[in-house]
């Protein structure tokens, strides 16, 4: 995760990405950069810390806890 998710940004043709099972030794990831992507879907799974999802409208993550 060096650098955060500020580059996946910058894939027009990035639909969906999945973060399962990542960390970060400065804490929960960060997907705030990615919020300004409307047509991108994002799905945590098995317990990954995340902030920054309160800058994204209604359904737009998806939190699947195992």
């Amino acid at each position: 995760m060096a650098g955060g998710l500020g580059p996946l940004a910058e894939l027009p043709q990035l639909e969906s990405l999945q973060l399962s099972g990542c960390a970060h030794e400065e804490g929960p990831i960060d997907l705030s950069p990615l919020a300004g992507r409307e047509d991108l879907v994002i799905t945590v799974t098995d317990n990954t810390l995340i902030r920054g999802e309160d800058a994204f409208a209604p359904n737009r993550i998806k939190i699947v806890r195992y």
